[in-house]
């Protein structure tokens, strides 16, 4: 009967908090969802309101452009650098457009020369630049937009649109507005969504031609190659997805982009993905803990029944733990860490990540045995591998293989890093002096690295390669690392 009453609890019990959790995990799963699909409405009105934005824009450009050329084709005679009336009239364009957009015009020879002629400035050099070589393989009025650069007189970063002249005139071949870069990315930082939102104006071809929040070393760079081009923004008209690593600054952002009708140019909105789940992580949090409160209230009723029960477990669970770990350091004992080491090194091979492992071995510890006793060699034991403990982080996997033998599963390390903290851990060893007995005992010790390469088929073949770079360190000399050459 006791053991009957002890099931109808424990049937109840999991029944309650299956009842409990699931409604709990399909309310958070959807309300996640619905933020969103909330984020993304308001990432797309904004990327269209961007779009026509940039359209106008360029149409702008686009108007300037053509006056200027409209007022070269009707007056021929007149040298549009030094002519004054052209001057005021590109004047005229420049505020107009409020100091957005400056018109220049490129001399055969690739000259660029500021309207109005400024004092003591002198023509830019652009026959290097992308729109320039077009022109000289293929001459054509067709509107181009360049790469940016740096204007003549302002010297400021700069989105250049080029019109090539139906013929040179007075040795000009066209006409080319720059538009400021940082005076648009200035308008961009006011709309963005901050902190970690971006507005970008995209070339088709994946040059970064404006972004907010303004980083030079951004402008003018490709992301032809990124993933999230490749994937989304090079073959759609528009579109949204979830940017797990940023080509640019390696952010996790929700992106919604759009292609301008007319023109080769793709608007970028994104809004930081922290920033947009940040409400709703914090509602699950909530959610979560009343949960867990509600559970506990749950389980603190069937605890009284299931005393006894509790204690076996906890039992089993401490016995388990002994079994896996090595009863004199705490570190895994070999069955356990092979096992941790397995699953490590698939999950490694199987997301591209790095790897290394760390053999570590104390130099003349057999003479520490000899000379002070297996019991103080314990007790080096111990203490070092505490020392190491507090020098390694949360994430290495540490294990004690056998003796004197240890070994560092080192998740997300490469050679660098881990050599680093291998030099800090001989340093540490270095240094420790322990008192056994009245006896001061000191040793060194040796380190052999391996990290994770194509041709490491098995877990064992990368212990085995760190184990290679340990025994070198101990033909060395001992008392230092050795980090095993890549296989490539």
């Amino acid at each position: 009967m006791q053991s009957r009453h002890r099931l109808a609890i424990l049937v109840t019990l999991a029944l309650t908090l299956v009842v409990q959790w699931s409604a709990t995990l399909y309310w958070v799963v959807a309300e996640g969802n619905a933020t969103r699909l909330r984020a993304e409405d308001v990432l797309r009105q904004m990327t269209i309101a961007m779009r026509e934005q940039s359209e106008r824009l360029m149409h702008d450009v686009d108007s300037s452009v053509k006056t200027a050329k409209f007022w070269m084709d009707t007056h021929p005679e007149n040298d549009p650098r030094t002519d004054p009336e052209f001057g005021r009239l590109i004047s005229l364009l420049r505020e107009s457009s409020g100091g957005l957009i400056d018109i220049h015009v490129v001399s055969t020879d690739g000259l660029s020369y500021s309207v109005p002629a400024q004092r003591g400035v002198a023509p830019q050099n652009v026959a290097d630049r992308d729109f320039f070589k077009a022109y000289r393989q293929s001459p054509s009025s067709k509107m181009m937009i360049g790469a940016p650069g740096r204007t003549p007189g302002t010297n400021q970063l700069a989105v250049p649109v080029v019109s090539a002249l139906d013929r040179p005139l007075h040795g000009i071949s066209m006409v080319y507005a720059a538009i400021e870069i940082k005076h648009l990315s200035g308008m961009y930082e006011d709309i963005r969504f901050k902190p970690n939102g971006t507005v970008a104006l995209l070339r088709d071809d994946g040059v970064v031609l404006v972004r907010a929040p303004f980083v030079e070393q951004y402008v003018g760079k490709s992301i032809a190659d990124g993933y999230d081009y490749l994937r989304h923004i090079k073959s759609g008209q528009s579109g949204m997805y979830m940017s797990g690593n940023s080509a640019l600054d390696g952010l996790e952002r929700l992106v919604s982009f759009i292609r301008l009708g007319n023109y080769p140019l793709t608007v970028i909105v994104s809004a930081g993905g922290e920033d947009t789940f940040r409400a709703w992580k914090e509602t699950r949090r909530l959610t979560i803990i009343t949960g867990l409160l509600i559970s506990s209230l749950l389980l603190a009723g069937a605890l009284g029944g299931f005393y006894v029960l509790g204690v076996v477990q906890q039992s089993e669970i401490t016995l388990r733990r002994l079994a896996l770990s090595d009863a004199l350091t705490g570190w895994l004992n070999r069955h356990a860490f092979d096992d941790a080491a397995q699953r490590e090194f698939t999950v490694a091979g199987r997301q591209s990540r790095q790897l290394t492992v760390m053999s570590l071995d104390i130099d003349h510890f057999k003479q520490v045995n000899d000379t002070f006793g297996h019991g103080a060699g314990d007790v080096v034991l111990r203490r070092l591998s505490r020392l190491w403990g507090k020098n390694l982080r949360l994430s290495d996997i540490r294990g004690r293989l056998g003796g004197e033998e240890f070994a560092v599963i080192m998740p997300d390390t490469g050679p660098d890093q881990a050599e680093a903290i291998a030099r800090r851990l001989l340093e540490e060893t270095r240094a420790l002096v322990i008192e056994v007995d009245a006896a001061m005992i000191q040793v060194t010790l040796s380190i052999g690295l391996a990290t994770l390469s194509p041709f490491d088929f098995t877990f064992d073949d990368l212990l085995r390669r760190s184990d290679d770079a340990l025994y070198s360190a101990k033909r060395s000399g001992r008392d230092q690392v050795v980090v095993a050459a890549s296989l490539t």
